[in-house]
């Protein structure tokens, strides 16, 4: 509806010899179809778009699909099983978006170490209380009458005695500090104590 909206009457003809794209295709095609209102007199237009992903960077790319990956993945599965569940995923998104067998390969490898770490031993042994994907969103300042909001989801929380876990997974080379994510996991403990009313995250 959103789409349809903002491309203001004009409809979409979709013309290919198979299933329809998923929604970020369409997105992507649709882009550059001009600014301009239709003619008053001629409220509806037929547009036909071929499906030609936009070049894209693998690493973003894949970022995309690990965290899309860990969203959906049986957290209770053991290793194995969550490896084939891995699997099929991403032989659903090469479908769409084909990339090197190198890389593919690496990330297999790489979200096969996840599912042997100790966070996703404990997950599936201890089958804590725990959220995915919570969407969250608060005030944060008001000032001169503007309000300032923030507003997002948080990957995974663990709940404790005492307090919660929080994770933001990130599919990039580890480093020592939270460096540039600071301020994002900042935002997610505040949302967490607002929330459930903590003092310690």
């Amino acid at each position: 509806s959103s789409l349809a909206q903002r491309l203001d009457g004009v409809t979409i003809e979709l013309k290919e010899n198979r299933p329809v794209a998923p929604s970020i295709v369409v997105r992507q095609a649709v882009s550059f179809c001009p600014d301009e209102r239709p003619h008053p007199r001629s409220r509806e237009k037929n547009i036909s778009v071929p499906l030609r992903p936009a070049p894209r960077s693998h690493a973003a790319e894949l970022g995309t699909l690990a965290h899309e990956i860990l969203e959906k993945i049986d957290l209770k599965a053991g290793p194995n099983d969550q490896a084939e569940q891995m699997s099929m995923m991403i032989a659903s998104h090469l479908r769409w978006f084909p990339m090197p067998r190198a890389v593919s390969d690496k990330l297999k490898e790489d979200l096969e170490r996840f599912f042997r770490s100790p966070l996703a031993a404990r997950l599936r042994d201890e089958s804590p209380a725990a959220r995915r994907e919570y969407p969250f969103m608060f005030l944060l300042s008001k000032k001169n009458g503007m309000e300032i909001f923030v507003n997002g989801k948080v990957d995974l929380m663990i709940f404790r005695e005492r307090g919660i876990d929080i994770y933001d997974f990130k599919y990039k080379k580890a480093r020592g500090d939270f460096g540039e994510d600071e301020g994002q996991l900042m935002a997610y403990a505040l949302a967490a104590c607002r929330a459930f009313d903590l003092s310690c995250v």
